[in-house]
């Protein structure tokens, strides 16, 4: 789900910020079956900071 957004972000440029609607301050866990570089888990980050959260978890099952 993640790099769908992400990728649509990419393609236009704030995209996903302005799809993105969560209350403020809140706590956020990000599951990914798999990471290679990071670079999806860094930008949702980034992305679900912007829009409000407090803190971010991130959780990946494996390691590419």
């Amino acid at each position: 789900m993640a790099r769908k957004f992400i990728q649509k972000a990419r393609l236009k440029r704030g995209a996903l910020s302005r799809q993105l609607k969560i209350k403020e301050n809140r706590n956020i866990l990000i599951i990914d079956d798999v990471t290679t570089t990071g670079t999806t888990l860094k930008e949702t980050r980034r992305l679900l900071k912007k829009a409000g959260a407090k803190n971010i978890f991130c959780i990946t099952v494996a390691q590419g």
